[in-house]
C-alpha cells in the first residue's frame, strides 16, 4: 500500500538545538525565614532549573522529542533524536537513550 504523503512526513534532518553552557547548571533558590517572637531561624536551600533551560525543555516536550517528566529528577525520556550542544539524543530502546559527541 503506498502513501502518497508519506515522504513529506519523514524528518529530512535531526534538529539542532544550542543552549549557553551556563544555562544548563540548576540556579539556587533558598529560603531564610526567622521567627520573631523567639528570635530562632531556619533555612531550606534547594534549586532549581535555569529559567532558559525550563523553556527549551518544554519547547522539546511540544516538538515531540522528549517526555517531560516533573515528578523526579533526571526522568525526562528522548522520544525523536536531536542534538543539544553538538550531542546527539537519540532512542535505543524502551526508554533508553544513548547520547554521542559529534
Amino acid at each position: 500500500m503506498f502513501v502518497s504523503n508519506y515522504q513529506t512526513q519523514l524528518p529530512m534532518y535531526t534538529p539542532r538545538f544550542r543552549i549557553k553552557e551556563d544555562y544548563l547548571t540548576s540556579v539556587a533558590n533558598d529560603i531564610i525565614c526567622e521567627q520573631s517572637s523567639t528570635g530562632s531561624s531556619w533555612s531550606s536551600h534547594a534549586t532549581i532549573d535555569h529559567p532558559s533551560f525550563t523553556r527549551l525543555r518544554e519547547y522539546l516536550s511540544r516538538q515531540g522529542h522528549i517526555y517531560l517528566e516533573s515528578r523526579y529528577v533526571n526522568g525526562d525520556r528522548v522520544l525523536k533524536e536531536f542534538y543539544l550542544n553538538d550531542v546527539l539524543f537519540t532512542v535505543i530502546g524502551i526508554g533508553i537513550v544513548l547520547c554521542s559527541f559529534s
